[in-house]
């Protein structure tokens, strides 16, 4: 117990030296301030770093097995576009079965089928919306599971006819589609394929109008009919999906540029543009392919660039009706033929152009200039011959007035045209004529002249900026004999201009070190005479 009381009073002794020594730490012992720098100074500690792992290098087995699995990943891909572009391809064709036809025509009312018919560029967004919304309150519940389909599968038919709008978007795009071709409206079916995601959510379908010259996006399930595509990219798209759009004449097309869709990744790029290249080649020959719809445009201005139709008012002054032509529908009054029927009238030089000449005896069938038109064929047919033979209009001919072009020889001369050039347009070798040889080159010319060759300058096309045409010129036409000759002074001209070319280079490297040091001299004797 004394101990203890002793240590207590040592203890209150060393506090109290503390207070007698002026410390302000309020009975706290004192620290030394050099051992709290000490301890702040002090780094704390680091825990040391693992050491790296070596990288494994991988076997001859691994790698292949890698390689394999990458195989299989990209062939999995391109099967999974392939089905989908065959079943949109599919459902496309679907939408032109008669029955569809007639349902989609029965569930559409005929104020809006009507209005549908006669619609604009101003009024389609109207129209077309209201035959989607008939599309959707409607969806062709009465069908039997029975009934004839036509060309479509039936179990396909079925389940696009009976399921509600609001549970099948593809039903409500396939039949809105049926409708609008049905009205004579170029409709397409749009669909999308997004290879990342799985189960339903992976495709969607949608469609696209075009009414004039106006294309009009509507989405049938969600009930929006706009006319941009980015309205439809905010809401719906995937932005690495495939979008692809199917016709009428079951051609398919790759429309993702105009959604700002990612699309094809870089490995698939090439085996997409060869598969649509090789549907759409044989959709054309295809025996099961339902036939394309028989619409008529819907103004009298869109016949002039119609694919199928086309009127006799709207034909260009080189189209002309062929003697067989029979009119197939009539619009407004005036007889519709078929765009087959329509031929093409060229002149003498764009058949020869085309690797054709003009029989001997022929009447021109239109003219280019001059005034023929008359209300009596026989007239007007009379007006064109005497005006050509005048040489005040010039004459234009159908194809079955021309015969296959046989180059002539050159034993006369070249043949050149007003200007003075042989015309071998888009560097076609086929148009160059027997006993010539064509050397290329815009230097040819001066071999030809510094060996006092007979030459022709070759015209390959022409060039047009800025709202001028201007011939474009390659290389000139020699005889065969010459030919050796003309290519070796040919060499040696282009051995003399690089040199020159060289030679002028140096020139002017020695010039502008000339001039640099001159300055450097300059500058030193300013500075020794003035200073720095």
């Amino acid at each position: 117990m004394e101990q203890a009381s002793s240590s207590d009073d040592e203890d209150n002794v060393n506090w109290a030296a503390g207070d007698a020594a002026g410390d302000s730490s309020d009975g706290e012992p004192v620290l030394d301030e050099e051992d709290d720098e000490a301890e702040e100074r002090a780094p704390p500690l680091q825990e040391p770093a693992p050491p790296r792992k070596k990288k494994r290098r991988r076997s001859k087995q691994e790698t292949e097995a890698a390689r394999l699995k990458t195989r299989r990943r990209k062939l999995e891909h391109e099967a999974a576009v392939a089905y989908f572009l065959a079943r949109l391809r599919l459902l496309s064709r679907w939408c032109d079965d008669p029955v569809a036809r007639d349902a989609a025509e029965a569930c559409v009312p005929g104020r809006a089928w009507r209005n549908m018919r006669e619609a604009t560029e101003g009024d389609c967004v109207g129209a077309v919306t209201a035959v989607m919304h008939a599309c959707r309150s409607t969806l062709l519940r009465g069908l039997k599971p029975g009934t004839k389909l036509g060309l479509a599968p039936a179990s396909l038919a079925r389940a696009a006819l009976a399921t509600p709008a609001e549970k099948d978007e593809g039903a409500a795009a396939m039949l809105l589609v049926a409708a609008l071709r049905g009205c004579g409206v170029d409709a397409r079916l749009v669909g999308q394929l997004d290879v990342h995601t799985k189960g339903k959510a992976r495709g969607e379908l949608w469609c696209e109008a075009r009414v004039g010259r106006r294309f009009v996006f509507v989405d049938a399930a969600a009930g929006t009919c706009v006319l941009s595509s980015e309205q439809l990219t905010r809401t719906r798209l995937k932005p690495r999906a495939y979008i692809m759009a199917c016709d009428a004449n079951g051609s398919l097309y790759d429309v993702g540029v105009n959604y700002n869709a990612r699309g094809a990744p870089a490995f698939s790029r090439e085996w997409l543009a060869d598969a649509l290249r090789d549907i759409n080649a044989a959709s054309s020959s295809n025996p099961w392919r339902a036939p394309a719809p028989d619409a008529l445009p819907t103004s009298i201005g869109a016949f002039r660039t119609h694919h199928a139709f086309a009127l006799r008012s709207q034909l260009l002054r080189r189209e002309r009706l062929k003697g067989s032509a029979q009119p197939v529908a009539t619009f407004r009054g005036e007889p519709v033929f078929a765009r087959k029927d329509v031929e093409t009238l060229r002149t003498k030089a764009d058949w020869a152009r085309h690797h054709r000449r003009v029989k001997d005896g022929q009447q021109p069938r239109g003219a280019l200039g001059g005034s023929q038109e008359d209300a009596d064929p026989i007239v007007q047919a009379g007006n064109v011959a005497l005006d050509v033979a005048e040489g005040r209009a010039v004459g234009l001919y159908g194809e079955d007035q021309t015969e296959p072009l046989v180059q002539a020889s050159i034993d006369e001369g070249f043949p050149t045209n007003e200007q003075g050039d042989v015309e071998i347009l888009n560097g076609d070798a086929r148009r160059v004529p027997p006993g010539a040889t064509w050397v290329k080159g815009h230097d040819a010319s001066k071999a030809c002249a510094s060996l006092s060759v007979e030459c022709a300058p070759v015209l390959v096309g022409f060039d047009r900026r800025r709202g001028c045409t201007r011939p474009r010129k390659d290389g000139v036409l020699v005889r065969d004999e010459d030919a050796d000759k003309v290519v070796e002074e040919l060499r040696r001209v282009r051995a003399v201009a690089k040199r020159k070319s060289i030679s002028q280079k140096r020139s002017k490297v020695h010039q502008r070190w000339a001039v640099l040091a001159r300055g450097l001299l300059s500058r030193d004797v300013l500075r020794e005479r003035y200073g720095a």
